[in-house]
């Protein structure tokens, strides 16, 4: 049985396992990626649910033009979470988390100008989002609670969601 551990910086990895992963979670969804084997680049997800928030509680998170463009959004709750999850889900991905400086990555354009952004629909009132920084095939698998916590389950008996290449 393989065991989730975490490095010093936080990152989740799975002893025994060869794929680089990322975890998330927010409100009712908790997200996994798994990135490919044999890859030294990482994978990052982020999901988190659309609130109300003040874009000047940002100033340490988000550069001058980007919380400019945020309350410019014709939903500036939405925005502002839709760009905080493209540089939650690179810092993951490098392996830092928010160790590293989030002001160092500008998100600009539709998928936040970072190559290796991809946004999922997973529900209404969330973001998430997948960084991979390779070239790689993404797919939103939404198993149902029997296959989760169900003993014998196949284990590719899930119902795909959109597939995406990024």
């Amino acid at each position: 049985m393989e065991a989730l551990r975490h490095n010093a910086q936080g990152q989740p990895w799975l002893d025994g396992c060869i794929r680089p992963i990322s975890l998330s979670h927010s409100g009712n969804w908790a997200v996994c990626a798994i990135g490919p084997a044999r890859t030294r680049c990482g994978i990052g997800v982020d999901v988190e649910e659309i609130q109300p928030v003040a874009v000047e509680d940002f100033d340490l998170v988000f550069t001058g033009m980007e919380r400019a463009a945020i309350r410019r959004a014709q939903s500036p709750a939405s925005e502002l979470i839709r760009r905080w999850t493209i540089k939650e889900a690179l810092l993951k991905a490098q392996g830092t988390g928010l160790l590293a400086d989030p002001l160092q990555i500008e998100t600009t354009g539709d998928n936040g100008g970072v190559r290796g952004t991809l946004h999922l629909p997973l529900a209404e009132g969330y973001w998430l989002t997948v960084f991979a920084p390779h070239c790689a095939t993404v797919a939103l698998l939404k198993p149902s609670p029997e296959e989760l916590l169900g003993a014998g389950q196949r284990q590719n008996d899930h119902k795909p969601g959109p597939s995406k290449a990024i």
